[in-house]
């Protein structure tokens, strides 16, 4: 149980920790390799391209798990209580379609890619791997939302703290 604790806390910061040590260790042997050995590897910035995006997509779910929305609070803290929770209700809806709505045109991003079967010119990874960083992200934006919206409004109504 703690196990699932710590993923439900940290599951994707701790992804985009990794990706991101990953960029600066491969970029770094690149460094390496051209300017101390003059022979530079093909692969490095194919690899870092991807992980950046996988790290980009993931941060979707991060923000929507601290509830780091982009949004104009000057407007909504002028509001009275109950029309603050009015917009943020709103708001949140308005994002939870937006998640939906990416997830289902990735998957078909991803059926057309998938029949497409083009791969990455250096490592020659399959390039719905890289559009399934779009897939992986909006799912784990959903699930935060569902996960939120449990917290925040149901276990609230049966007398939990969330």
């Amino acid at each position: 149980m703690k196990v699932l604790k710590w993923l439900d806390d940290n599951l994707e910061a701790a992804l985009m920790v990794i990706l991101l040590a990953l960029i600066t260790c491969v970029m770094f042997l690149q460094i390496i390799m051209t300017n101390v050995f003059r022979n530079a590897l093909n692969w490095p910035d194919e690899f870092c391209r991807i992980c950046f995006i996988y790290s980009g997509f993931l941060c979707f779910a991060l923000c929507q798990k601290k509830r780091n929305a982009i949004k104009i609070d000057v407007l909504v803290n002028m509001l009275p209580e109950g029309g603050r929770k009015v917009v943020n209700a709103i708001g949140e809806i308005l994002l939870f379609v937006c998640y939906v709505f990416l997830f289902y045109h990735s998957l078909e991003l991803m059926k057309v890619t998938i029949a497409n079967g083009s791969r990455t010119s250096a490592m020659q990874v399959p390039i719905a791997f890289e559009y399934f960083a779009l897939t992986l992200g909006m799912a784990l934006s959903i699930f935060r939302a569902v996960e939120e919206f449990v917290k925040g409004f149901i276990l609230k109504k049966g007398g939990e703290k969330a």
